[in-house]
């Protein structure tokens, strides 16, 4: 495979497909998360964020995570998380839960 098109990601996705909210500075917009993995989430958005800009995403049925803007594009952006071993194993016990991958996914 060539450079170009080799997946770089250090945690494997999964697909989702839940409402979410950015909240940053008392404003919140609104998206759909694309994928999640135990490291970070796609969001499809109406609108722009800056990247490196810190916000807290707010996702249906799995609860808030803090993190920042890891790549912006025009209706897209990738948001990696800022959590702690243990806010780590709760996600990943959620991923767990709702699709069923096993320790060696992670």
């Amino acid at each position: 495979m060539n450079d170009d098109t080799e997946d770089r990601r250090r945690h494997p996705r999964f697909p989702l497909n839940k409402k979410a909210r950015a909240a940053l500075n008392g404003k919140g917009i609104d998206g759909t998360v694309r994928d999640i993995s135990s490291s970070g989430a796609g969001v499809d958005i109406d609108g722009w964020l800056d990247e490196d800009l810190e916000l807290r995403l707010d996702i249906e049925d799995l609860g808030q995570f803090p993190g920042h803007v890891a790549r912006a594009m025009d209706d897209f952006i990738g948001i990696e998380f800022d959590l702690d071993e243990g806010e780590t194993e709760d996600l990943i016990a959620s991923i767990r839960r709702d699709y069923g991958p096993s320790d060696e996914d992670f």
